[in-house]
């Protein structure tokens, strides 16, 4: 498992999170993220992650790998994996892990569907549902998805970030009572 804080962002999303929690699993290559409020709740965010892929996958997390973010590598998330015998590792820079926030496509997806900055958390995590669905190399053309459960995944329901919509009331609710 590899893991990455990303922020603070200039500007905060509509829950007022500065911060995302990204998390790669390294045999799926699944990504998941959380946006924390304060980079202290990276605790608590590696906890609820942690006890998501364990039950998912029917496997126990053996190692993770993180940057030299104190919030990670110091204190509770170090003394968890201590506890637990999962090998801590850190690594000074981890550029492969979060791409440079102009390059992102959270960034992308923003910046094509014209929507303003602090919906950055809902195109990050959109960003996240996508790759979990998109083949990769790394798997043999399959997707994260494929891997996790195995089957494709259905790509019906995707639409562009940002693509308009219509709100519409069942018919039982726009008849007069």
């Amino acid at each position: 498992m590899h893991i990455d804080i990303v922020g603070a962002i200039p500007t905060k999303s509509v829950g007022g999170r500065e911060y995302a929690y990204t998390v790669v699993d390294d045999y799926t290559r699944a990504a998941y993220t959380r946006p924390p409020r304060p980079k202290s709740e990276a605790a608590d965010a590696y906890k609820s992650l942690r006890v998501a892929a364990e039950n998912k996958s029917g496997f126990r997390l053996r190692a993770v790998v993180i940057d030299n973010a104190r919030e990670l590598s110091m204190g509770e998330v170090r003394d968890i994996c201590k506890q637990d015998g999962i090998k801590l590792y850190t690594l000074r820079r981890m550029r492969w892990l979060s791409a440079p926030s102009e390059y992102s496509p959270m960034r992308r997806a923003l910046y094509d569907s014209g929507l303003p900055d602090y919906l950055w958390a809902e195109a990050f995590n959109t960003a996240t549902y996508a790759h979990n669905r998109t083949p990769t190399r790394a798997l043999d053309g399959r997707t994260p998805f494929e891997v996790r459960y195995g089957a494709k995944p259905d790509l019906a329901h995707l639409r562009g970030f940002g693509a308009p919509c219509i709100v519409v009331q069942p018919l039982e609710k726009l008849r007069k009572p």
